[in-house]
């Protein structure tokens, strides 16, 4: 008796033969052969899957995607085009429309400063006039920081025009009150004449705008005419812009960000998608399920986990399953090799890759009866496919596979056999879509009772590879349609910013390479087309 090629020892206690076999990840095969006195042999394949853990084939598998954001995709520091978050805030800032917006504030806001008469001195009425609110450039930037964003917003040399109306009882109101004012400061000054427009005095004479020259330290009632009105413009003028900039962010910018920041999405895979079946019967209908299920913030970067869940559309059969395999009890992964220049970074999990086999092997995608040139197979999987990244490639195993096969000419009565094996496959990035190709069979492990020569043996053995090649590359391929890339929508509402509207921000020219158990893609940040 031997297991796997080596000598297997009689367990007296229990009557059995035992020998030790090393049981890695995914599927484990133990080939028994057991040879009587006169050489006959008799030889049996048990199928083991074997997982450190497993997700229920029902439930999400929490960071199964990693999506990773560096400080250059939320805010560079030089911005041209949309290749961050900070570009659109700045280009909201520096559109016709936020001025639109804040001249309507300031129009609705008229009189933005109503005229009263203190003890001392009379302010004026003021009106903002339509059309000439004017502010340099703004600068903003958006930086991480522990938990979360911060948003500074600098717009210098902010200018505006208005009228002041009521001279007339302003200046009768200030003579009025002058003489009170003499002598309570006993000090000499130039009185100007009724109703002849703005006083003078020893501080010169304001401009439209409020500004006005250099003063003595005597200024009189000239000069506190000069200080309210410059105060005046500095301060309820400040006020009304202020508060119409914050009325905008209020009700434009933020629910922009906000529906920013929610439409983050996984658009290259539909709810549902359809899987071809193996013998061209019809289709498999796969759901295809995500959930956010962390988001971690430094200053080095945003790391956004999103769990996955495949199930199939309807349930083909009922076998027990312990769920979905996975190496590692925490899938997500912080994408390692992003920079300045390729700062978003992607992590698949293989885990994924499973949840689609299981997916597949629950809606009877392995159960088929196959013709394969003139030969014929029947097939039916007692357990769900495993697919392992493997360096910068996969492998991929099938195993524990009922089947009834005839090869006319050199099997031409049918004969059951218990079958399965392993595969290597190449993976590259086609578009959005990871494709497996070059599967090529390295192990075969076949069970059977019928006595066969060996050009028998090696005709089945080549049937068996075709089989296992082409139902993994179908399945693997058709499976996942695209590497599931997040991506952020801009919002219909964008469009009035001079952005656009529905365009889809994202990674750009990603590359594709693998670390441990993920395949990673890492590119600029920008939109997508």
């Amino acid at each position: 008796m031997t297991i796997n090629g080596a000598p297997a020892t009689l367990n007296a206690s229990t009557g059995n033969y035992e020998a030790g076999v090393a049981a890695g990840f995914g599927m484990v095969f133990a080939n028994v052969v057991a040879r009587d006195q006169f050489g006959h042999e008799n030889s049996t394949t048990c199928t083991v899957l074997v997982a450190a853990s497993f997700t229920g084939e029902t439930a999400t598998m929490a960071g199964a995607i990693g999506m990773r954001l560096d400080p250059s995709a939320i805010g560079d520091a030089q911005p041209t085009g949309l290749n961050s978050i900070n570009d659109i805030l700045h280009t909201i800032l520096n559109s016709a429309q936020l001025r639109s917006l804040v001249d309507g504030g300031l129009i609705a806001a008229n009189p933005i400063n109503s005229g009263d008469c203190g003890i001392v001195a009379c302010t004026p009425t003021v009106s903002y006039n339509r059309g000439t609110i004017g502010w340099d450039q703004p600068n903003s930037t958006l930086s991480l920081i522990p938990g979360g964003l911060q948003a500074q917003i600098h717009a210098a040399q902010c200018r505006a025009q208005g009228r002041r109306v009521q001279h007339d009882v302003l200046h009768r109101r200030l003579d009025d009150h002058r003489a009170v004012e003499l002598d309570q400061r006993d000090r000499a000054v130039q009185p100007a004449a009724p109703g002849r427009g703005a006083a003078r005095g020893a501080a010169g004479q304001p401009d439209h705008r409020g500004h006005h020259p250099p003063s003595s330290t005597a200024r009189g009632f000239c000069g506190f005419l000069v200080d309210l009105l410059q105060g005046f413009f500095t301060g309820t003028v400040g006020d009304a812009v202020h508060d119409a900039l914050v009325s905008f962010i209020n009700t434009s910018v933020a629910p922009l960000l906000d529906q920013l920041v929610s439409s983050l999405d996984i658009n290259t895979l539909g709810a549902a998608f359809s899987v071809p079946r193996l013998d061209g019967s019809g289709s498999i209908g796969l759901q295809f399920g995500l959930a956010f299920s962390s988001f971690e913030i430094t200053t080095a970067r945003a790391l956004l986990g999103i769990g996955t869940r495949f199930t199939p559309a309807s349930t083909a059969q009922n076998r027990p399953s312990l769920g979905v395999p996975r190496r590692t009890a925490n899938a997500l992964l912080d994408p390692p090799g992003t920079s300045t220049t390729r700062p978003v970074g992607l992590a698949l999990y293989e885990g994924v890759l499973n949840q689609v086999l299981h997916g597949l092997w629950r809606g009877g995608l392995f159960q088929a009866s196959l013709q394969l040139g003139a030969a014929t197979a029947t097939i039916d999987a007692q357990l769900p496919p495993v697919a392992v990244v493997s360096g910068s490639g996969a492998q991929l195993m099938l195993g524990g596979i009922q089947s009834t096969i005839r090869i006319p000419g050199f099997i031409d009565t049918p004969i059951p056999i218990v079958f399965g094996g392993l595969a290597t496959a190449s993976v590259t990035l086609s578009g959005d879509a990871l494709r497996f190709g070059n599967l090529t069979l390295t192990q075969l492990f076949v069970s059977f009772q019928t006595s066969l020569t060996q050009v028998q043996r090696d005709a089945m053995a080549g049937l068996l590879t075709q089989i296992l090649q082409t139902s993994l590359a179908d399945a693997i391929n058709a499976g996942l349609p695209a590497f599931p890339i997040p991506t952020f929508a801009l919002p219909a509402s964008a469009a009035a910013f001079g952005l656009p509207a529905g365009a889809q921000l994202g990674i750009l020219s990603p590359q594709l390479s693998s670390s441990g158990q993920d395949f990673v893609l890492t590119g600029a940040f920008g939109v997508r087309n």
